[in-house]
């Protein structure tokens, strides 16, 4: 029997399909890692409670360029562009798990659509369809999804920044558009997080000089592309400015001390920052891309079904050598560039990884039949695994601790409505916000500095590493893990200063 051809609508649907797979594959294959079990386990841990409470607040209380981390004390370590997105998104979706991390992976489906784009602009549809999957399925990138992610938001704007930059090289006559779309992307990135982006310029224009003579950047000189990079990062600065510009008016040395000081300047000092004690060493990116084990499992076995079927002498085709410089120069570059900071995080390698995708999947992103073959099998796969994993009992997210609903139990079954912040501001307070919809009352200001003294009878709040524990005057009523809370018998309040015992 002969199989009817399909009639002409049908024809017309699978084409656009078969067209639209090199970026409709990686996105199923990042929902897939990233979907099942997504309101599972603590989405509060690290930063990610702290962050929804700025943001949930700034939109329930308007303050939004301005944000507050607590009843006045604002807050100054991180410019406000994700805090506006997330708490506009959990303010219409509600104030939970799943939704806290859809937003970290609607800005990882950005990141992984962007590296596609610039794969299928500098090599076609089959690269980009294999450089965007490997980025997907690599556990050091779609793990920081379980997260609120600052990261991920600056990795999806310098992508797109880095995307039309390239455009500008190539051979397109209207390129002004190209050219406020990357000063704006740059711009939102330093909105993000501060001055990280401006590498993004720099980057690229390395890529374009190294490319000049054989690639995407053949058409342009070394003076042209100089004056890319420029006007690229004149139009991201004029675009972060009027925030910095309003924050030092309002704030002055308070903002400057703290966003500058210790956010930026401590950190590149090496510092301890952020509960770590001890500088990681110089190999620390070395050890996050080789820990990426589904990435190069994933490079591995196409590698090998390239190698099988075509040769090895597939892998370098010259028609990828623009994509490949530009993937190891965006790597390269920024492992350079984070490991010169001391501040050393595995958030901060994503980055690396996009890079590494790029320059993998031009190496072995030739035709090869069984590849071609695996990716259209691959979405079913990622979607049949997906559901089986969402109906499974198995974990894949740390539960939350005990001694947060121990401690939210007790302040509910002693009906304590107004508890103070002896050493519980931060990631903590936020989790007190979040569940009861109340901050614990501010006794310091940023700098440490007393500004509040607790009442008699008040109930003070502790936690291990806040920097304070109950001192004298004060009787300890309960306590959990690293949580205390003490009620103040007498005046003064003197807590004891506590040495920070890190992560």
């Amino acid at each position: 029997m002969i199989p009817r051809p399909l009639p002409g609508a049908g024809r017309a649907r699978l084409g656009w399909v078969t067209r639209s797979a090199w970026w409709m594959v990686p996105i199923v294959l990042l929902l897939g890692v990233t979907i099942p079990k997504v309101a599972q386990g603590d989405w509060m841990r690290g930063d990610s409670g702290w962050y929804a409470a700025i943001a949930v607040q700034s939109w329930r209380t308007g303050s939004l360029w301005t944000l507050f981390e607590g009843p006045g004390r604002p807050y100054f370590n991180k410019p406000p562009l994700v805090f506006w997105i997330q708490g506009l998104w959990m303010s219409i979706a509600g104030v939970g798990a799943w939704q806290a991390r859809a937003a970290t992976i609607a800005a990882a489906a950005i990141a992984v659509t962007a590296t596609t784009m610039i794969a299928r602009h500098l090599a076609g549809r089959r690269v980009a369809l294999l450089s965007g999957s490997l980025l997907a399925v690599a556990i050091e990138f779609f793990r920081r999804t379980r997260e609120i992610s600052l990261d991920m938001w600056a990795l999806a704007f310098m992508l797109i920044a880095a995307l039309a930059m390239i455009h500008i090289a190539g051979s397109w006559r209207r390129e002004w558009p190209w050219l406020l779309a990357a000063g704006a992307a740059v711009g939102a990135a330093l909105l993000v997080k501060p001055l990280v982006a401006l590498a993004v310029p720099v980057l690229v224009a390395a890529f374009l000089a190294w490319d000049s003579r054989r690639g995407v950047a053949r058409a342009i000189g070394p003076w042209r592309i100089a004056a890319i990079a420029a006007c690229v990062a004149a139009l991201a600065i004029a675009f972060a400015a009027p925030w910095y510009v309003s924050m030092i008016r309002i704030h002055g040395e308070a903002f400057v001390a703290q966003h500058f000081g210790r956010e930026i300047a401590d950190r590149a000092a090496g510092l301890p920052v952020g509960g770590t004690l001890q500088a990681r060493p110089l190999w620390f990116y070395v050890n996050n891309v080789a820990s990426s084990w589904t990435f190069w499992i994933a490079v591995g076995s196409v590698a090998a079904a390239v190698a099988i079927e075509k040769g090895t002498g597939r892998w370098l085709d010259p028609a990828r050598g623009s994509l490949r410089r530009f993937g190891l120069v965006w790597a390269a570059g920024w492992f350079i560039l984070l490991t010169a900071f001391p501040d050393r995080r595995d958030r901060y390698a994503l980055p690396i990884h996009a890079g590494l995708a790029l320059a993998a999947g031009s190496v072995v992103g030739g035709r090869s039949r069984a590849v071609a073959r695996a990716m259209r099998w691959a979405p079913g796969v990622a979607a049949a695994g997906a559901c089986a994993l969402a109906v499974l009992p198995v974990r894949l997210q740390r539960p939350v601790n005990e001694q947060w609903p121990a401690l939210f139990r007790w302040l509910d079954d002693s009906a304590i409505d107004r508890a103070w912040d002896g050493s519980f501001s931060g990631a903590p307070a936020a989790r007190l916000y979040l569940e009861t919809g109340s901050w614990p009352v501010t006794t310091r200001d940023p700098t440490g500095r007393l500004i509040a003294q607790p009442p008699v009878g008040a109930i003070v709040l502790y936690h291990r590493r806040g920097g304070w524990a109950p001192g004298t005057g004060e009787t300890v009523v309960w306590q959990a893990g690293d949580l205390s809370a003490a009620r103040v018998d007498a005046l003064p309040w003197s807590p004891v200063p506590l040495d920070d015992a890190g992560e």
